[in-house]
């Protein structure tokens, strides 16, 4: 599974943007995930900033951000965690607000 948190940072942050923004989530945010064999899925964030993509076969997935209106996106922060425990991981965020992770 893929589980995404999205946050709102405070104005003018420039850094620390995981440890200050994370306990502020962001709901009506919408990504949609791309991947073998097919698939597509589109979920939005709820209250809590979350959403899970279930049940996904191993490969190479895409990730894109919707956001609402009036919310300006230009950071973000990803991590990976296995068993509530970090690990390093290899993405390509070179296209915007997508990300290509296998």
């Amino acid at each position: 599974s893929l589980t995404i948190r999205k946050a709102l940072c405070p104005a003018g942050l420039t850094e620390g943007y995981f440890a200050n923004c994370y306990e502020d989530p962001l709901g009506g945010v919408t990504f949609v995930a791309d991947g073998p064999s097919g698939y597509e899925t589109a979920l939005t964030t709820g209250n809590d900033g979350l959403v899970t993509f279930d049940e996904l076969n191993a490969g190479v997935y895409t990730v894109t951000e919707l956001p609402p209106d009036g919310v300006n996106v230009n950071v973000y922060v990803v991590v990976c965690t296995q068993d509530g425990q970090a690990y390093d991981f290899d993405y390509d965020d070179s296209t915007g607000l997508r990300i290509t992770i296998r």
